[in-house]
């Protein structure tokens, strides 16, 4: 099963003049069909309202396809993305029986574009040895903040991407609360994924090779390659933002980023 989480706060397409959370699902369905490799049963869909505008809201609410694969979590406040995306985790029931360990799960912005069967490539790199994977992937801290970045570490941007349940409960979740209402959580994530790797890692040397593995040196290589970029039919609009503080949470999330993990 894939479990695909959308925040929503009704963003618009520009040529159609409606929501793009509309297109988005049927195109994520269709790009299904067509390609055969995942059948549409496989795919739940939780859309979570992040939006205090009224029109929107009932706009959201009177034309969603809900439906047994589609559901909607209405909150009549705009509680921010990782408030979202955390949500809808939570709604999953990850801590009971509800999931399976090999479930996948597939956290999408709303405003991009999907021009064909975007879940059978993650799937398959998952399935290769990936932990996480997604369209685009960059060095944390490369987008400006600190030159050339701390290349111990890779994320996958959260506007798309991809990882098993297993995965993300081995991470300690899908978001830490303290990036609310959005910036860097994305880059948190990935790091906590490749930690948890070098921790294991490390663990695992010292029990089979003590008088070496007291010494071992982190194996940041090696935790960087379960991060994976594939190449998907999607393309990311870039229409949302988070109000008019958003450079002051760029800089308040990114000092918190940098203090959390001892980024160079």
């Amino acid at each position: 099963m894939i479990h695909v989480i959308i925040p929503t706060c009704g963003a618009v397409r520009e040529k159609t003049g409606r929501p793009y959370i509309f297109a988005l699902l049927d195109e994520a369905i269709v790009g299904c069909l067509r390609s055969g490799a995942v059948s549409p049963g496989d795919l739940s869909f939780t859309v979570v309202m992040n939006t205090d505008d009224r029109e929107k809201r009932n706009l959201l609410r009177g034309q969603l396809p809900i439906d047994r694969c589609v559901r909607l979590i209405d909150i009549p406040r705009k509680i921010g993305y990782v408030g979202a995306v955390g949500l809808a985790w939570e709604s999953l029931g990850w801590d009971t029986q509800s999931l399976y360990d090999d479930d996948g799960v597939v956290v999408l912005n709303d405003d991009v574009v999907i021009t064909g069967d975007i879940f059978t490539p993650m799937v398959e790199a998952l399935a290769a040895g990936a932990e996480q994977v997604g369209p685009s992937v960059k060095y944390v801290g490369r987008d400006g903040f600190w030159g050339r970045g701390d290349e111990r570490y890779i994320y996958c941007e959260g506007w798309c991407w991809m990882a098993t349940v297993k995965t993300i409960r081995d991470a300690d979740g899908i978001v830490d609360p303290s990036f609310a209402p959005g910036y860097c959580e994305d880059q948190d994530l990935s790091i906590r994924i490749q930690r948890e790797y070098v921790d294991k890692t490390c663990t695992e040397n010292i029990r089979t090779y003590p008088s070496e593995g007291q010494i071992a040196v982190p194996d940041y290589a090696a935790a960087r390659s379960t991060i994976r970029q594939v190449s998907l039919p999607i393309r990311h609009e870039h229409t949302k933002t988070y109000g008019n503080d958003r450079h002051a949470a760029w800089a308040r999330n990114r000092a918190l980023l940098q203090k959390k993990w001892q980024l160079a």
